[in-house]
């Protein structure tokens, strides 16, 4: 019997295509906890202007702390450009890599800093701040939502091998993990036998319960010299039922809503 091996997937190949969002769930950090927390959401208006809302659970929790440059919790912010705080998270289309980051998130050269920020969720190494999209359905309601498998640092040998070993397009599963130390709602991903691979990022986790005809599938398997965090990308599809939209609702209500 002749063995084949199987050739892991890379970060190249066709962008991936999805509706572009225009806003984004800013989340921090708790370095206690390890989990995060949702602090506003960060916006892009059809002029190109931009826009940051604190969230009026976040501003009233014990111990908030403003953002860096956004220190005023009692008002929206309206821009111009980007706000730094986010703007500096963006790779320099100066730098020779840049190319190799942007198809690691399946996207290509032209992509506008707001998409990049989208997709890679603008997570730096030792930083505490996330950004997640809020996904939105086409017109025949269906969702596709391409995100970054959170968890690969910690993950055994075992794991870490069947990530390796992952192609594109194969089809994974999501596991309850109700024994989970961190968060009681967590899911897992994993491959076809069972195998963890990482969990769904904390923001999107009722985006995901809500969701029907789920299906989750490889689209990349990066190089690890590109770090943990952009490991995985991988791409839910399926649909939200009528008249609803991620992140809205009371626990989503912002400080300012004029």
């Amino acid at each position: 019997m002749t063995v084949h091996a199987v050739q892991p997937a890379r970060s190249t190949g066709p962008t991936i295509e999805a509706p572009r969002p225009t806003r984004l769930l800013v989340s921090r950090q708790d370095p206690v906890s390890r989990r995060y927390y949702a602090v506003g959401f960060l916006s892009e208006a059809e002029d190109h202007r931009f826009r940051f809302d604190y969230l009026e659970a976040a501003v009233k929790a014990p111990g908030f702390r403003p953002l860096p440059g956004l220190s005023r919790s009692d008002k929206c912010y309206v821009s111009d450009r980007l706000f730094p705080l986010f703007a500096e998270r963006i790779m320099s289309s100066r730098r020779p890599d840049r190319e190799i980051a942007l198809s690691a998130l399946g996207l290509g050269l032209d992509a506008a800093p707001f998409e990049v920020l989208a997709r890679g969720g603008g997570r730096r190494v030792g930083d505490t701040i996330e950004l997640t999209p809020a996904p939105e359905p086409d017109t025949t309601g269906t969702m596709t939502m391409p995100f970054l498998v959170h968890g690969l640092r910690y993950l055994d040998d075992k794991s870490a091998a069947a990530v390796e070993h992952l192609t594109p397009d194969a089809q994974l599963a999501l596991v309850p993990e109700p024994d989970n130390k961190v968060n009681e709602k967590a899911l897992v991903v994993a491959d076809v036998a069972g195998q963890k691979l990482g969990y769904v990022p904390d923001p999107l986790l009722n985006v995901i319960r809500q969701m029907s005809d789920l299906r989750i599938e490889v689209a990349r398997v990066n190089p690890l010299s590109l770090g943990f965090h952009l490991r995985l990308l991988v791409i839910a599809h399926g649909r939200l039922g009528p008249h609803t939209r991620a992140f809205e609702g009371p626990e989503w209500q912002t400080v300012w809503s004029g």
